[in-house]
């Protein structure tokens, strides 16, 4: 069925004045049944905002909204109730019901499928300047381009979701946010099969319940980042990457470096942080890393450092690294933390903090590096400036 909601209530947040496309599939009745809904006055003559309506409601849908708009059946050239210039030219794969959408209206799309609907093309699958709402049983993939493609708006995707693009999964451009709220057997999968998982621009991304993989970076933004039970994976690049801060909790992040930032990184609950080729965590600000005696979490730099930052805070972690386990350059507290340097030819050793300032605290922690020569902490004072460090019932080996 389809449901044109020209008055929504608040409760869609939809921005614009275009309403709503609400699609809701149902399983496949007799067929031959099409429809036709329209609102205004023609065919060829719809001003910004207002709907035509067509299709099958077997295998094919079409929803025209100001000649900018398509929801089409990929498998057909079926133009009907469109006028020429109205219609963006594509190419599909194979996929039986299989639609297309097109829009640069400030509008809300908003799908649920109680079987699978699918958006596949060869260019982008879903393309829209207002609100993507793919909430269930939803998959977009597209053979050379993205899987999504929002330039402004909001992009959310609910449960028993696949959005997978040839280049990007999602790329939100501008301040257009990502929120994802899957469940816990029933995922958000994205996938960037030639560069990111998820590519933003300076709009939040929200994560919970999610699979996001990238040949790239797994997540790339230039704003905040938010990742909760999910699994984060990029190959060439980061994990995740950021401009601003980073928040991982329960989730497991693996890339070149793990977690990259310009801003702060905390990582919470049983989290594992893995730099397959550098650092696990690399952040020009603060790390914290808050675990329990039941929830620890894992930073690994398999080449470089776990974990390299201007400070540290954390309690029940284990951090490795190759090079060093821990570099700062300002402070330093651990609190029943083990951190280790697994490079027997390592000169840095387990914990190198370079320029410190004001107070550390290491406490009830484990601190071991593998070369006999090299302190398992190294700890230097930023010249001019006054610092101290209080060790308590700590092992440095």
């Amino acid at each position: 069925s389809v449901e044109v909601i020209t008055n929504p209530d608040a409760t869609f947040d939809s921005e614009g004045t275009g309403g709503i496309i609400n699609i809701i599939s149902r399983k496949q009745g007799a067929s031959g049944l099409s429809g036709f809904a329209g609102v205004n006055y023609g065919f060829n003559h719809f001003a910004n905002g207002n709907f035509a309506i067509a299709g099958n409601i077997n295998d094919s849908m079409l929803v025209q909204t100001a000649g900018v708009t398509n929801i089409t059946n990929a498998n057909t050239a079926e133009k009907t109730h469109c006028s020429a210039n109205q219609i963006r030219n594509f190419s599909t794969g194979s996929a039986a019901t299989a639609m297309k959408v097109l829009s640069d209206a400030q509008m809300t799309v908003s799908v649920t499928g109680t079987e699978p609907v699918i958006f596949r093309a060869h260019g982008v699958a879903v393309r829209t300047a207002g609100n993507t709402e793919l909430l269930k049983n939803c998959v977009a993939k597209s053979d050379v381009d993205n899987g999504i493609t929002a330039t402004a708006g909001s992009v959310k995707l609910g449960t028993d979701i696949d959005v997978k693009g040839k280049l990007y999964g999602i790329e939100a451009q501008g301040d257009t946010t990502v929120t994802i709220n899957g469940e816990a057997e029933h995922l958000a999968v994205v996938t960037g099969e030639n560069k990111d998982g998820i590519r933003m621009g300076t709009g939040k991304l929200e994560a919970d319940y999610a699979t996001i993989t990238g040949k790239d970076y797994g997540v790339y933004s230039s704003a905040d980042v938010e990742i909760k039970n999910s699994t984060v994976t990029g190959s060439v690049h980061e994990g995740v990457y950021s401009a601003a801060d980073v928040q991982v909790e329960s989730s497991e992040v693996t890339g070149y470096s793990g977690i990259g930032a310009l801003g702060d990184v905390t990582v919470t609950g049983a989290s594992i942080v893995t730099g397959e080729k550098y650092d696990g965590i690399s952040a020009a600000g603060a790390v914290t890393l808050t675990g329990d005696s039941d929830n620890i979490v894992a930073v690994i730099g398999k080449l470089q450092a776990g974990v390299k930052a201007r400070s540290l805070d954390a309690s029940y972690a284990e951090i490795t690294g190759n090079a060093s386990g821990v570099e700062l350059t300002e402070k330093i507290k651990l609190n029943k933390c083990a951190v280790t340097s697994i490079n027997p030819n390592s000169v840095q050793g387990g914990i190198l903090v370079t320029a410190a300032e004001g107070d550390s605290e290491i406490c009830d922690s484990k601190v071991v590096s593998k070369i006999a020569s090299v302190p398992a902490l190294k700890f230097v004072g930023k010249t001019g400036s006054e610092a101290s460090l209080t060790v308590d019932d700590t092992m440095a080996d």
